[in-house]
């Protein structure tokens, strides 16, 4: 089961500041300025940029798993921080995504899979909340999100590089690299966005077995008109016939 019908519990902050300003918020808000230094950099597509680039996408991604751990650790986890985070995921991941099929390094085809099952596992993130569910990550997705994240990186490096290590010596082509590893990650995908919704299908299901009866009973209510009763119709009970003295029926 990757779904929980058990609310997290949120501690409110002394104030506002509290709220936003602390590490974790500070880590996801760099990582959201960071993004328009990538794609400029990916857009001057020379060795020493490309080389750039990746470093600093790098370093946003390690910033991705700092700032939970740390939110975790000291109990600085915020609704904004919780909104901000994916967000920023998404937005790195779709802005450099975009920019490598601007730069024909990548098939519009995979970016389009992949942006469309962010955005649809987002929303049923957010509808999940609002029956609350709490969809947990599954280790497809953990595998979708490494294979995804490895091929970005290769790919930003944009250029092949003679590689001399271990059993390896000759050229990489990083570029095709970074495709095949991202094509892998769309079958990963796939696989998780399914999960994912069978597993809410499943937990709405229980969650209205297990719903207690005057609940059900009160929405039942709701939806049935009652009908206007009937009066009872009276009939008059009609007395002996009277009749006159020579047996004739009266009036």
């Amino acid at each position: 089961m990757s779904l929980s019908t058990k609310r997290k519990e949120y501690v409110p902050p002394r104030n506002l500041r509290e709220e936003i300003w602390n590490l974790p918020n500070v880590l996801t808000l760099m990582r959201v300025l960071v993004i328009p230094i990538v794609v400029w950099l990916m857009l001057v597509d020379t060795r020493q940029s490309a080389l750039a680039a990746t470093l600093l996408f790098s370093a946003a991604a390690i910033t991705d798993f700092l700032d939970g751990y740390i939110a975790r650790k000291r109990g600085l986890v915020s609704l904004w921080g919780q909104f901000l985070d994916p967000l920023a995921d998404k937005l790195i991941v779709m802005a450099s995504s975009i920019t490598l099929v601007a730069l024909a390094k990548l098939p519009v085809w995979l970016v389009v899979i992949l942006l469309a099952r962010e955005i649809a596992i987002t929303s049923l993130r957010g509808f999940a909340q609002g029956e609350g569910l709490t969809i947990h990550v599954v280790q497809t997705g953990k595998w979708k999100t490494a294979l995804q994240l490895a091929g970005l990186v290769t790919l930003l490096i944009g250029y092949p590089y003679e590689i001399d290590y271990l059993f390896w010596r000759g050229m990489v082509d990083f570029v095709a690299v970074g495709q095949i590893l991202l094509g892998i990650s769309i079958l990963f995908s796939v696989l998780s966005a399914a999960d994912y919704l069978g597993s809410f299908f499943k937990a709405i299901v229980e969650k209205q077995q297990y719903e207690p009866a005057p609940t059900r009973e009160r929405k039942r209510l709701r939806l049935v008109i009652p009908r206007p009763k009937k009066m009872p119709s009276i009939r008059r009970k009609r007395g002996p016939a009277t009749r006159q003295p020579d047996g004739s029926p009266a009036g």
